[in-house]
């Protein structure tokens, strides 16, 4: 299986691209399970955080971030500096550390799901407990949560679905399945299309202090943290970067 983030439009850069699953490593269970795939980069600590290396990666249950077969660290070739790790996942919004790490001999451990690990942007992420999750409800891949307007997010899951039959359900890895459960609907129980405003008030109302533009979300039970577990959720993790109208993402 491949990488499904070049079919999104996403452009690598370095060696990233086109990775594959290895076999079998699906099949595994338990706390090492293949749940979701996720990109990483690391972008340079001078010229504007421009991109140097990215890869796509798999994502563990317990929310280790790893390599195509399933168990290794992610290894990138770039020359020992300083750079930013950002990480970017189909429906949430991107998060990016603002401060730079030293990559060269020795592996470099991140748990983005620790609140006190700062990040660009203000409310860049979300608070659960004492995790810090990312924003849910990105459906078009604009970068920015919004659930009205130009460029909102219940759209895409109204056309997936069919438009003039909003009661259709369809089943498979999509964008549109902003809660990740396997399935896009536009309306009834365990719908997607209220994620973004889910967010949007949680980022307005919640624990987070954020001057309220535009986020995403891990709320309610679908949530990708960095760096650690929220019960049998999806999990996000260690070694991992980065008008009420709409939420933008921090990278």
């Amino acid at each position: 299986m491949e990488e499904p983030y070049s079919a999104l439009g996403y452009f690598y850069v370095g060696d990233g691209g086109g990775e594959q699953v290895r076999p079998g490593v699906p099949d595994a269970v338990g706390d090492d399970a293949i749940v979701d795939r996720v990109v990483v980069e690391w972008r340079e600590a001078v010229a504007n955080g421009s991109r140097v290396a990215t890869c796509s990666t798999l994502l563990q249950r317990d929310g280790d971030v790893v390599g195509m077969d399933g168990v290794s660290p992610i290894t990138f070739t770039v020359a020992f500096d300083l750079y930013y790790l950002s990480i970017k996942h189909r429906n949430h919004l991107g998060v990016m550390t603002s401060i730079a790490y030293f990559l060269g001999p020795d592996a470099v451990t991140l748990d983005l799901s620790d609140p006190l690990l700062v990040v660009w942007g203000a409310g860049a992420r979300k608070f659960i407990g004492d995790r810090a999750v990312l924003w849910s409800g990105e459906a078009n891949g604009n970068g920015q949560v919004r659930y009205t307007g130009v460029g909102n997010d219940r759209d895409p899951i109204l056309n997936l679905v069919g438009g003039a039959q909003p009661n259709v359900l369809v089943t498979g890895y999509h964008r549109q399945d902003v809660n990740m459960d396997g399935q896009v609907k536009y309306t009834g129980a365990g719908h997607d299309r209220d994620r973004a405003l889910l967010s949007m008030h949680r980022a307005r109302y919640g624990a987070c202090s954020m001057p309220i533009p535009v986020h995403k979300d891990v709320s309610g039970d679908a949530a990708l943290v960095v760096g650690g577990r929220i019960a049998s959720d999806v999990c996000l993790a260690p070694w991992l970067s980065g008008g009420m109208n709409s939420l933008d993402g921090a990278c």
